[in-house]
């Protein structure tokens, strides 16, 4: 006989910084009975829905940030305070706020000339 009972989340996400040329995946991990169903929200504005080229959810509940182009920055996707929440029949559970901060890189070119003194 299974008991079904409340359920945690074991795996915290944890801040993080990332390139816009690497991405980066952030998991969270939750246990319980029956097995939660994991999904992802916005700390200020309900659910993270997939956004085509920049992030989606994978079916382990694993949230995706993709590489994108310098133009392709969204403060809303890419600096913003994500939790995930772990729902079952028994209940739900949210985690803390984890931040999510991608930084674009850039290449900069100085030109200087030497000017000679008399």
């Amino acid at each position: 006989m299974t008991k079904e009972n409340p359920f945690s989340v074991l795996n915290r996400p944890l801040e993080s910084s990332f390139s816009n040329s690497s991405g980066t995946e952030v998991r969270c991990v939750a246990d319980g009975v029956p097995n939660p169903n994991l999904s992802w929200r916005i700390k200020e504005g309900g659910n993270a829905p997939d956004v085509p080229g920049l992030r989606y959810t994978r079916p382990d509940g694993t949230l995706v940030f993709l590489p994108f182009m310098r133009n392709d920055y969204r403060q809303d996707v890419h600096d913003t305070v994500y939790q995930c929440l772990a729902s079952n029949s028994i209940g739900s559970v949210i985690s803390r706020g984890s931040r999510q901060r991608s930084f674009v890189e850039c290449r900069i070119l100085v030109t200087y000339w030497k000017t000679m003194n008399k």
